[in-house]
């Protein structure tokens, strides 16, 4: 990380996307895992909004 722990300094190439095909994200803000052809696995703060109410529209988002 840069002095304001903003960027990261120094990172090397990621792997291609084919190489994990079941890795993605949800809502575009968190991690997320397929486990199933209709389930992926988060974390369970993914799935609650600012008021703690589980939230109803998800968008998994995989090989991206």
């Amino acid at each position: 990380m840069d002095e304001d722990g903003l960027r990261v300094m120094g990172g090397s190439k990621t792997t291609s996307t084919s190489t994990w095909p079941f890795v993605g994200s949800l809502n575009a803000e968190c991690g997320a895992v397929l486990i199933g052809k209709h389930y992926a696995l988060t974390a369970a703060h993914c799935c609650v909004d600012g008021d703690l109410k589980v939230k109803t529209a998800y968008e998994v988002c995989l090989n991206a």
